[in-house]
């Protein structure tokens, strides 16, 4: 390739596969190369088609797809995307990616599939645009079908009302120069805040700009939570003054069931906010439209962080190796450190400090201690440091009326694009 000659990579390739020595990143490459050297799309397309054998991942099938609509096999990337769209988990991005090749190729079955697929999904603020272009889109779509008498009209605009409806829409308001952090913890075991504004369970955290960051103090500030198709189950919802003054003291909470249908159910309070605990807000959500297992969602979410920490016990380990303190000298070896150190790792010697990950729950008065073993475990040191924090309130959302109110809107596209 360095070389400029594709030619022969794609001859060399070719001979690999042909003689049954064939890897995954060869199709891949097959497919650059006969780009580069020219040949037709149709032996491009079965070359990168033949790498979609060896992808068991959505992230990797989106990179075949979208290199798919690169060279203007649209028609392909549009399978490739449907497929994506059924693979466990949520993938709205395929909807997304899949709306776009869908309307170069003015597929309108296409771009019906694509807009349903981003409508029913929540997007961050960032994102917003994919959905507003979707809405358009479907609101053109729904005028051209009417207009030309196309028989699927009627089931295409209430599958697009459909998918603009939520399951659950939480919003936080309140005016005044001071943060509000939204956390919710949706059944599943998933936890959705602004440094986690995207769930596997299919909520969305938005936060909107703080009050400390705008010169207008009397504005209306808003963080918002939205779920479109949602597990039902308990949610819980903590708000945290991270700093500032809240007008009056209280922050009014809206909770929206079944936000943008006809059986739309909501509840407003005003709670108060303190600066040394968090409240919590608690709602039941009876029914869903979330179609996938609640325990193998549980289960998933449990393996993660059971990864996650095995994998940052490990990297503990193997960073320790490079504190010296922790290898004591073996005779002749003393002075080559790099030496003892790689003997250390393959268990020849030497000894790993190991430093305990305490983990606490965030209520109440708790000491936090970390301890460092030294090699010989003749030595220990140890940091401590006390910790004050709890829940204040807990106010429950039970939905005792029933108020079958939506006005007033939910403000930042709270009812649509989150």
């Amino acid at each position: 390739m360095r070389a400029g000659k594709p030619q022969e990579v794609v001859s060399l390739i070719e001979a690999a596969i042909h003689n049954g020595q064939s890897q995954p990143w060869m199709y891949e490459s097959l497919g650059i190369a006969m780009e580069l050297s020219g040949r037709p799309k149709s032996d491009i397309e079965r070359a990168v088609m033949s790498a979609c054998d060896f992808i068991s991942s959505a992230e990797e099938l989106l990179l075949i797809a979208q290199y798919m609509s690169h060279i203007e096999l649209d028609a392909r990337a549009l399978e490739i995307y449907r497929q994506v769209a059924k693979m466990p988990g949520l993938h709205p991005d395929a909807f997304a990616l899949g709306l776009r090749a869908a309307q170069r190729m003015k597929d309108n079955a296409g771009i019906r599939w694509a807009t349903l697929g981003v409508l029913e999904n929540s997007w961050s603020q960032d994102q917003q645009g994919i959905y507003e272009t979707a809405s358009r889109v479907a609101q053109a779509t729904l005028e051209e079908m009417k207009a030309s008498g196309d028989p699927n009209y009627t089931s295409y605009q209430a599958a697009v009302t459909a998918a603009q409806s939520r399951d659950v829409v939480i919003q936080v308001s309140w005016t005044g120069d001071a943060d509000i952090d939204l956390i919710v913890e949706e059944p599943g075991g998933t936890v959705c805040s602004v440094q986690q504004p995207r769930t596997t369970g299919g909520g969305v955290c938005v936060g909107d700009i703080a009050a400390g960051h705008t010169p207008d103090k009397s504005a209306t500030f808003r963080e918002n939570y939205s779920c479109s198709q949602a597990f039902p189950g308990t949610y819980r919802a903590r708000l945290r003054k991270v700093y500032g003054e809240v007008v009056a003291g209280k922050v009014i909470v809206d909770v929206y069931k079944h936000f943008g249908s006809d059986q739309v159910v909501h509840e407003r309070q005003h709670l108060p906010v303190r600066d040394d605990s968090d409240v919590m807000v608690v709602f039941e959500l009876e029914s869903g439209r979330r179609v996938d297992s609640l325990k193998s969602e549980q289960l998933e979410v449990a393996i993660k962080r059971h990864e996650d920490l095995s994998r940052s016990v490990l990297a503990q380990q193997f960073g320790d190796i490079s504190d010296p303190r922790i290898i004591p000298s073996r005779g002749g070896l003393g002075a080559d450190d790099n030496l003892a150190r790689r003997l250390a790792l393959a268990g020849q010697g030497g000894a790993v400090g190991f430093q305990p990950i305490i983990q606490t729950l965030p209520d109440g008065v708790q000491m936090v201690a970390t301890a460092v073993v030294s090699a010989d475990r003749r030595y220990v040191r140890v940091n401590s440091s006390p910790s004050f924090t709890g829940i204040g309130d807990v106010a429950t959302f039970s939905f005792a009326s029933q108020v079958q109110n939506q006005g007033g809107g939910l403000g930042g596209g709270g009812g649509g694009g989150i």
